[in-house]
């Protein structure tokens, strides 16, 4: 939804602009009263679209463009007094800005009257007030079901079981499209499921549902004194002359006593559960009642347990797909490689196989056809005007969020078709583009994880990656998913796509665009996509996809820029300076990510003067980088990223320059932790610190580091201690004696700090602890002797190439909630036993590994099997110069025994 994301952005920028930059020149002064009168009116309008109050696509147009002239007008106002580009006086600007946010205001006002006429008129969608739908037997239609018989059986399986007298709840969930309404019809219409039950019940709630016409669907049911008999029309008219609490009393008589089947098909809201429950007797019979539903938390509310419908996989696909073309005939068999081909484009979802089936159905059999349905499949869904139930039915689930969370999912469409998507790098772009309405005491960060949490409980988001702490670390959305945020952000004008080969728009399309994404395999530089772009005055931000070096930015309003694993601007080859400044001139930047073109004449230094707004700064490439004693007067810097980067002494700075919304620090270099820089930082929660100076025997003394005052940053969650050569010049004892952790860590990294295995304590006594990653040489000796009491709260412990180690004398006591154990490159003489009883373990995975380590696993597994303890999995990977001893492995591997040979480890 463009117009809420434009409120909510207006009122982040207004927020920005008031906070205190005592040490930042070329601040803008904007009237009290004129800012609380224009937020008063924001205010109002959030609320308004926040509420489900819903005008014509003029108003929100309308809405839209008003925030943007004023977030336009205040952001002009403070670059242009910022870089000087303008030759208006102050007062000149200031009369200028005052204009504009008065018009502003008087727009608002309008709008603010016309909403007002809407809520009177009640144009709402009332949420219990509106028909659902209700039919009490099979309606017949094609309900066949492909690739899903295991779920079929698994289901009737729990609706026929005996062992449960009592009423079950049974949720089926998934994302729009992947079959729910089939399996559970299928599944409704068994003759089995018809003899069991004596009364069947299948009630379509949708999202506005209406408990009268619920009981309505109950009372028009199969089964003993049915009413089925009458039409619908003589039941309704029949029913309409009773009361509410009539119907209730007739639909528990109906249900008491008998065994019932009742299917609850798209339900969107736990709420209607509790309330029609109620009216499900537990008959003590078996009685069943299935939910289905698109929404994971509304299945968690409703039952137990959920069936979680899972994509098809490419065989499965391709017999639907053929049994939708093809019905008992045969495929062709010229045309079922390239039909294999489209099925597999539909990647799994069985309602766009069965559109492109219908249209192929009907279309030439010929190969020529299918391979250019085959070039894109997606537009081939879209074209298909018989199956115009395929957008609502994915656009029910866009339509259906929330205002906060519809500029998040729009959002997603930026990212490529296919591309695996870091939650980190997709929440630090939602902060910087201002979608996140802030909620006092919360920060921004912690908001965007929860919008990003329901977005995934809502099946909109599929799992790529889980980190060691089992978050989602990557994930991807579905084709048809990104189809539908193309499609809605194109009509919104949320944001714009180029691409060479579909130069659609004009300087006047370009003049209005925000966001722009360029997707582009070729080189982008002195063609005419590049003075196209150039026209973008209004642009915001600039997503580059490239794979080829872009022109300089241009855009003196630009907030976002991020050319991530791409080299970014084309040096100029005629002048000494290069890019990278161009780069941190944008002032009005708050998210900068990209990768420097390598230049004979680049600087390892950098300015970062003109970044009053900057949150985010991510430089990847193999340079070392040395901050200015700048970076510690920027007052918004939320994450800082380099390959490799130094920071400069703060001693000197005003007392006044702290980064007290600093969350990120990666990867700076021999980092002195010194009382000051802890005040300036005292709310970080990411560090990665790389000791190199000792490392190369720069420096003897590990105390001038004040590593232990690492114990003062109350806030830290994650810390990340590499040494990259443990140097034997600097004593253990040193390290040891001047190394402190705060209470706070949740996840600790080490690397190369040679300590013992009896200095663990200071670990193990960490009270949050969760992940313990053990890298090369962090710790030194062979063997390790746990202590009880320790490691309370520890789920990931990776041990990596501490090769010393032999002996570890470790049981269940000593790590009571291990989830996952992941040794590499260890020569353990065995791993005990007694690892394998604790509860919680899932997974143990030996990379590079010895064998007696190996097989002792093996052993591990095979007592715990015996035990009836068959939750735990074991992954094997051997490398190929161990051939031999990978034949032995593979020759014990079974369902939860794991083995694969890998060429190199490095890719795990």
């Amino acid at each position: 939804m463009a117009a809420y994301a434009a409120l909510v952005s207006l009122t982040n920028t207004i927020a920005m602009e008031q906070i205190p930059r005592p040490l930042i020149s070329h601040q803008i002064s904007i009237d009290g009263g004129l800012i609380e009168a224009l937020q008063e009116r924001v205010d109002f309008l959030v609320q308004f679209l926040e509420e489900g109050w819903k005008g014509s696509k003029g108003l929100e147009d309308w809405i839209a463009a008003a925030a943007h002239g004023a977030e336009d007008a205040i952001e002009s106002s403070v670059v242009g007094k910022f870089l000087a580009y303008t030759s208006q006086t102050e007062e000149e600007g200031s009369i200028l800005l005052r204009e504009a946010l008065e018009k502003a205001i008087e727009d608002f006002d309008c709008i603010k009257d016309e909403a007002m006429e809407i809520k009177e008129k009640s144009e709402i969608k009332d949420v219990h007030g509106s028909s659902s739908t209700f039919v009490g037997s099979s309606q017949g239609g094609n309900n066949t079901i492909v690739g899903f018989e295991h779920e079929k059986i698994r289901i009737m399986e729990e609706l026929t079981s005996r062992s449960r007298p009592s009423r079950v709840a049974v949720p089926i969930v998934g994302m729009g499209g992947i079959g729910k309404t089939t399996l559970a019809r299928n599944v409704f219409d068994d003759k089995l499921i018809v003899q069991y039950f004596d009364i069947r019940a299948w009630i379509t709630v949708s999202q506005e549902y209406n408990l009268r016409e619920i009981l309505m669907g109950v009372l028009y049911s199969d089964g003993p004194g049915n009413t089925t008999s009458k039409s619908f029309q003589e039941f309704t008219n029949e029913m309409n002359k009773k009361s509410e609490e009539t119907l209730q009393e007739l639909a528990h008589q109906r249900l008491s006593g008998r065994r019932y089947l009742i299917v609850m098909d798209d339900v969107w809201d736990a709420d209607v559960w509790y309330k029609i429950k109620r009216f499900f007797p537990d008959n003590g019979n078996g009685s069943r009642v299935v939910v289905t539903t698109r929404l994971s938390d509304v299945a968690n509310e409703v039952g137990t347990s959920s069936h979680k419908m899972n994509f098809l996989g490419e065989d499965s696909s391709w017999d639907l797909l053929r049994d939708r073309v093809f019905g008992q005939g045969s495929c062709p068999t010229e045309l079922e490689s390239i039909g294999k081909t489209i099925a597999k484009s539909c990647r799994g979802l069985p309602l766009a196989i069965v559109v492109i089936g219908g249209l192929l159905a009907k279309s030439e059999m010929t190969l020529e056809y299918w391979e250019h349905v085959a070039e894109d499949v997606s537009s081939a869904i879209s074209l298909e005007s018989d199956e115009e139930n395929y957008l609502d039915v994915l656009y029910l689930s866009y339509d259906r969020l929330p205002a906060h969370l519809k500029p998040c999912f729009l959002y997603m469409g930026v990212f490529q078709e296919d591309q695996e998507i870091r939650v980190a790098e997709l929440t630090k772009l939602w902060v910087s583009e201002g979608f996140l309405k802030p909620t006092e005491g919360k920060i921004m960060e912690d908001i965007a994880a929860e919008y990003f949490e329901d977005l995934f409980e809502r099946n909109l988001v599929l799992v790529s990656k889980r980190g060691s702490r089992g978050k989602i670390k990557s994930f991807h959305i579905h084709d048809s998913l990104r189809d539908l945020c193309l499609r809605e952000a194109k009509k919104e004008e949320f944001f714009c796509i180029m691409k060479t080969d579909e130069l659609e728009l004009v300087e006047e399309d370009m003049s209005i665009q925000r966001r722009i994404v360029v997707n582009k395999g070729e080189f982008f530089y002195q063609f005419e996509e590049y003075e196209l772009l150039r026209s973008a005055s209004c642009a915001r931000s600039l997503l580059c996809n490239a794979e080829d070096i872009l022109p300089r930015p241009e855009f003196p309003l630009l907030r976002i820029l991020t050319v991530i694993d791409k080299y970014a601007f084309k040096p100029n080859e005629d002048a000494d300076k290069y890019p990278v400044e161009d780069i941190f001139r944008l002032a009005n930047s708050r998210y900068l990510a990209f990768k420097p073109c390598w230049s004979r004449n680049m600087s390892s230094t950098f300015s970062v003067s003109y970044l009053r707004n900057v949150q985010t700064i991510v430089v990847s490439g193999a340079w070392t980088f040395y901050a200015p004693s700048e970076i510690w007067r920027l007052p918004l810097l939320r994450h800082i990223r380099f390959k490799s980067i130094h920071l400069p002494d703060p001693s000197f700075m005003d007392n006044r320059a702290v980064l007290e919304h600093l969350q990120t620090l990666m990867n700076v270099e021999n980092f002195i932790c010194s009382d000051e820089i802890v005040r300036k930082v005292r709310n970080i929660r990411k560090l990665k610190i790389r000791y190199n100076d000792i490392s190369r025997g720069r420096c003897k003394d590990w105390s001038s580091y004040r590593a232990n005052n690492l114990v003062h940053l109350e806030n830290l969650e994650s810390l990340s201690l590499h040494f990259p050569r443990y140097n034997p010049r600097v004593k253990r004892d040193s390290v040891l004696n001047h190394l402190a952790f705060p209470q706070s860590l949740v996840k600790l990294t080490l690397d190369g700090c040679g300590l013992r295995w009896e200095d663990m304590s200071i670990i193990g006594s960490l009270p949050n602890l969760e992940v313990l990653k053990l890298e090369v040489n962090s710790f030194e000796g062979n063997e390790w002797n746990p202590v009880e009491g320790e490691f309370l709260r520890l789920k990931f412990l990776m041990i990596n190439g501490c090769d010393e180690l032999k002996q570890w004398n470790a049981d269940y006591t000593h790590f009571p909630r291990l989830e996952q154990l992941v040794l590499r490159f260890v020569c353990l003489d065995e791993i005990p036993l007694e690892i394998g009883e604790i509860a919680s373990l899932r997974l143990i995975q030996l990379e590079g590994c010895s064998e007696s380590s190996v097989f002792s696993a093996k052993n591990l597994l095979d007592e715990q099997e015996s035990l009836g303890n068959y939750s735990l999995r074991i992954n094997v990977i051997v490398l190929v110069r161990a051939m031999e001893h990978g034949t032995k492995v593979e020759s014990s591997a079974s369902e939860n025994f794991h083995v694969q040979i890998s060429q190199d480890l490095r890719c795990f």
